[in-house]
């Protein structure tokens, strides 16, 4: 688990189908000392993360990812310059699969697209 180590929730709201939050990430999280030393970048893989945390969040229940249908890292996030995410969340749940909808920015920049897949 990710929230509250390598970021924090600043804003959490949820309604029915749409998730909107604001996370800090933690400049001086040991994982920016290997990705990478000279450039801290926070990887793509702890967006996908950050993602399912938020959407078990808003489901009060543990998911698993199944499927990634599309998944665009736009920009990069250097959270040494920037440490602020903002996501955008739309999700809707058929028989006992939840199709996730998200986007990530960063003052205004896109760091993220994705449409998955979770059970």
């Amino acid at each position: 688990m990710l929230m509250n180590n390598l970021y924090f929730e600043q804003s959490f709201q949820v309604n029915e189908s749409d998730i909107i939050a604001q996370v800090c990430v933690e400049r001086d999280h040991l994982i920016f000392q290997g990705h990478f030393p000279e450039q801290p970048v926070l990887p793509g893989v702890c967006m996908m993360q950050l993602v399912k945390e938020m959407v078990e969040k808003a489901v009060s229940k543990n998911i698993v990812l199944t499927t990634v249908s599309n998944c665009k890292f736009l920009n990069m996030l250097d959270p040494s310059i920037n440490n602020m995410v903002d996501v955008f969340l739309s999700f809707k749940q058929d028989e006992s699969l939840l199709h996730v909808t998200a986007l990530l920015k960063s003052n205004e920049m896109v760091l993220m697209k994705m449409q998955s897949v979770y059970q």
